[in-house]
């Protein structure tokens, strides 16, 4: 990054409820970077739910052209990070599940848009801002132009266009679960050889899940969990790699490295950022329960149950299955069983797929009426977001306009980081100067 920037860390106290501002504090966390003091002022949104804003700035490769544009503003959204991070220390010191409930519940999309309020009023002197979100920093930025419009200058949204006109869970883990299942054939006929082998690893987790003391149990469904990878710029090179030496030399397959149970369970980030899991399906409910949405997905589909497939040459499609599908961004509440640090949330777990009142997070009629500029680039392979949806949302917000990308995966913006950011950002400095 060939030029310096000034860091300012921002600490700020907020409600944990804002209908009790009075009530239960908790701190917010973020950062500022800046180049040039009199530039305007853009919030970079994380994708999650659960996950922190990025620390390094030479780690980020779209922030060296950003600064020469914006003061850049990385917030932990509530329950990550520095902003009063929840991990499974939470079901410790609030054991009873209804109480866990009441907590947790206050960690959606409305609060954190309550909380950017509050910084950008209390740190930055009610200046309208732009934001950059990817992801759910997107779901995050449809909600802020839904009920304060007049705060944003501007929005550019990555691969994160949230499914406003279907607002039905099930409907869209539908969706979602179909292109998992498709990417898993698209893997194995480009690794044609992994068929055996991942049915064979299948085969003997099924037989004798391998335990993983504190970490819980590596499973058949949680090794399946691998598939999260897929919908990643290098997902199929990451997988074949991790699948090349998966067996104990002289075993004739049938004993599984430690070495290689051990890379599979670093894989994942749910123990240490439970919030992912608890809330993922509660990002799509507005005033309906989830009721395990993908689960109940992956059982309609019929091509993800691999006891089953282990022994048929068709799956329940009807349709030639290669090889045991993996699993994708489908949280199920196996995973609380599975994963050792996520198994006291188990209790909660279960209220929140059955919980029904939660807010509305959109205004279709605010929406429509928009008047603040909106950029979005929308991936056409898009794993983790429905691209059919996002173009449909795209449609109902006046003035948002879409670059679609027929080859960039979902982590674009990381992996081809200005390539991505640079385009969105000046048309929508173009368009609100």
């Amino acid at each position: 990054m060939p030029n310096l920037f000034i860091i300012r860390d921002i600490h700020l106290s907020v409600p944990l409820d804002y209908s009790q501002p009075e009530g239960q504090p908790i701190n917010l966390f973020a950062r500022e970077i800046t180049r040039h003091t009199d530039a305007p002022v853009c919030v970079f949104l994380q994708g999650g739910p659960g996950f922190e804003a990025p620390k390094d700035p030479f780690s980020i490769p779209w922030l060296d052209f950003m600064l020469d544009h914006f003061r850049v503003v990385l917030m932990d959204q509530r329950g990550t990070g520095r902003s009063h991070s929840i991990g499974p220390e939470l079901y410790e010191s609030l054991p009873d599940p209804e109480d866990q409930l009441t907590y947790i519940s206050q960690f959606r999309a409305d609060n954190i848009v309550r909380d950017l309020e509050q910084l950008r009023c209390r740190e930055f002197g009610s200046a309208q801002w732009y934001l950059l979100g990817q992801s759910f920093g997107g779901f995050i930025s449809c909600h802020y132009l839904s009920v304060q419009p007049d705060a944003l200058a501007g929005v550019m949204i990555c691969g994160g266009l949230p499914p406003i006109l279907l607002a039905d869970a099930p409907a869209i883990y539908d969706l979602l679960v179909k292109t998992v299942y498709q990417r898993s054939q698209a893997y194995y006929r480009a690794y044609p050889e992994d068929i055996a082998k991942v049915q064979r690893i299948v085969e003997l987790l099924e037989a004798s899940p391998y335990p993983l003391g504190r970490d819980g149990v590596m499973t058949a469904r949680r090794f399946l969990d691998l598939g999260m990878l897929l919908g990643t710029t290098s997902g199929f090179s990451q997988v074949h790699a991790l699948l090349d030496n998966p067996f104990v030399v002289g075993s004739g397959e049938s004993q599984l490295r430690y070495g290689f149970i051990e890379q599979i369970r670093q894989q994942a980030s749910y123990e240490t950022n439970p919030l992912y899991v608890l809330l993922h399906e509660a990002i799509y409910c507005e005033q309906a329960a989830s009721n395990w949405a993908a689960e109940g997905a992956m059982q309609r589909h019929g091509g993800f149950n691999p006891a089953r497939l282990l022994n048929e040459s068709e799956s329940p499609t009807g349709e030639a299955q290669l090889g045991v599908s993996f699993y994708g961004e489908t949280v199920r509440p196996d995973m609380l069983e599975d994963y050792g640090q996520l198994q006291g949330f188990k209790a909660v777990a279960e209220l929140l797929a059955a919980k029904g009142d939660w807010p509305k997070l959109y205004d279709l009629e605010q929406l429509a009426k928009n008047t603040v500029p909106v950029e979005c680039i929308v991936y056409q392979q898009d794993y983790y977001v429905d691209m059919g949806e996002s173009l449909k949302t795209a449609a109902a917000i006046n003035g948002a306009n879409v670059w679609l990308h027929p080859e960039w995966q979902h982590d674009g913006i990381r992996v081809h980081g200005r390539d991505v950011v640079e385009p969105l950002a000046r048309r929508v400095l173009a368009r609100s100067q």
